[in-house]
């Protein structure tokens, strides 16, 4: 709105060279934010997964709107700490931290499983199935 506005009613060359700042800001503000989000809300399934496996019989629907609003909360501010560093170098640092958080979840979660699965009355093939689903998924969010 404001870069159109921008544009729209002054249309001398310093406005519309910070009508652009304005755009290319916002479009990596929200690039950051989903990223950081995505990864936080994949390690938070981690942590679910293993406490579903721990007790079946709790009520998992209870945690998703928590899961939802820590992710929502964190990576605002991950994105919006980016915005205010300087240094390009230590801003990409921080946008790190989700990915470090989802390597240090997901990998304990993924053991925890294949050891809670390894029990008799589960098939090979339902494990293995299972194991790399997880395996594959692990990789797919970890290369966002």
């Amino acid at each position: 709105m404001l870069t159109a506005a921008t544009l729209y009613f002054d249309t001398g060359e310093d406005a519309q060279l910070k009508a652009m700042q304005i755009l290319k800001h916002f479009y990596a503000f929200n690039a950051n934010a989903i990223r950081v989000f995505l990864l936080l809300i994949e390690s938070f399934y981690a942590i679910d997964l293993v406490m579903i496996l721990r007790n079946p019989f709790a009520d998992s629907a209870a945690r998703t709107p928590k899961w939802l609003a820590a992710a929502t909360l964190a990576a605002l501010i991950l994105a919006t700490s980016t915005r205010f560093i300087s240094d390009e170098s230590i801003s990409q640092i921080v946008l790190l931290i989700p990915r470090f958080v989802f390597f240090i979840v997901y990998v304990p979660a993924i053991i925890y499983c294949l050891l809670r699965l390894n029990q008799p009355g589960l098939s090979k093939k339902f494990r293995k199935d299972f194991m790399m689903r997880q395996l594959f998924y692990c990789g797919v969010m970890f290369t966002i």
